[in-house]
């Protein structure tokens, strides 16, 4: 009797009816839960994922590339943290040989406004504007330098013939080279930088690199001028090759030999493709000494190729 009740139960539309409400609602709630679920996936960042987000400076050293954060924490392109110096990585990144600027570029002077053409730059040291005030971003300071012609950049190298015939005409021509190159190194701005080789048979220089202009290293280099005394041969190729590797703004180069002199044509274009091969490539002007004009010879076409100046100096006007 109490299965044909039970029986009859289910069979009732009442039953019926509930079943199936509670089917809807079961429905309901997991199409609900389903939504929210889909909701957070695609609007909400699960904690366990949040990441921080900066900038970061990608450089290339020599074992490859390198990722630096804010937190100077540098990482290789694995992801892998490497312990690589900042020094060694603004070194690679900013280094002068990657840089190149156009030689007729035009400045404006930092203090009068005025603008003008920029005869070279190095970059290792800042931009500079025209004339002689401007300062460069990294500190360099461009000057212009008289040494019989001019020259306008911040790293000056001084080649220097000192050979037994620069002792000739009571050796006045000598003296007046070492007074003329004394008056240039004056002229420096303690953030130039300097060199000076003298040279014969062999070669001298006053530090191994070019060096700033200070008081302390002008002192040295007027012992250095002074100590010197003309004699032996002329071998002027060595000295001229030492000056371009110390990738100046301005070479000064002065001696007198003549149009005949040892430096043959090809040297002369071996220099300047040596000169050109740097991106900061010098400029290199050229005095010759004599008692006559001859036409300049290897002189003027060294200066000319090499966006310098040519000058003869008549060592008769010596005193």
């Amino acid at each position: 009797m109490d299965f044909l009740r039970t029986t009859n139960l289910f069979r009732s539309p009442r039953f019926s009816s509930w079943i199936g409400s509670a089917v809807l609602h079961i429905i309901l709630l997991l199409a609900f839960l389903f939504l929210f679920k889909g909701g957070t996936r695609y609007n909400s960042v699960p904690s366990e994922r949040t990441v921080r987000a900066g900038i970061v400076l990608k450089s290339e050293v020599e074992h490859g590339e390198i990722y630096t954060d804010g937190n100077n924490n540098a990482f290789n392109s694995e992801g892998v943290k490497v312990a690589v110096s900042v020094e060694e990585m603004l070194e690679h990144t900013f280094a002068t040989d990657k840089l190149e600027t156009p030689r007729n570029a035009i400045g404006v002077d930092a203090l009068s406004g005025d603008v003008g053409s920029v005869a070279s730059l190095n970059i290792s040291n800042g931009f500079a504007g025209a004339g002689d005030k401007g300062t460069g971003v990294g500190g360099g300071s461009y000057s212009t330098v008289t040494f019989y012609g001019e020259g306008t950049g911040n790293r000056f190298v001084f080649v220097i013939d000192m050979s037994g015939s620069m002792s000739e005409n009571g050796g006045r021509p000598f003296l007046a080279a070492k007074r003329q190159l004394i008056s240039a190194i004056d002229s420096l701005k303690d953030t130039n930088e300097f060199n000076i080789i003298f040279y014969n048979d062999t070669d001298l220089q006053l530090f191994s690199s070019p060096q700033r202009s200070t008081d302390a290293n002008k002192a040295a280099a007027k012992r250095f001028i002074n100590a010197r005394i003309p004699g032996g041969g002329t071998k002027h190729s060595q000295p001229l090759y030492k000056a371009i590797a110390m990738k100046p703004d301005v070479v000064f180069f002065l001696t007198d030999g003549d149009a005949h002199s040892d430096l043959r044509p090809a040297d002369v274009e071996s220099l300047t493709r040596y000169n050109g091969r740097s991106k900061t490539s010098a400029q290199i002007n050229t005095i010759r000494f004599g008692d006559n004009e001859d036409g300049g010879g290897f002189m003027r076409k060294l200066s000319a190729e090499n966006d310098g100046q040519y000058r003869f100096v008549n060592v008769r006007t010596f005193e």
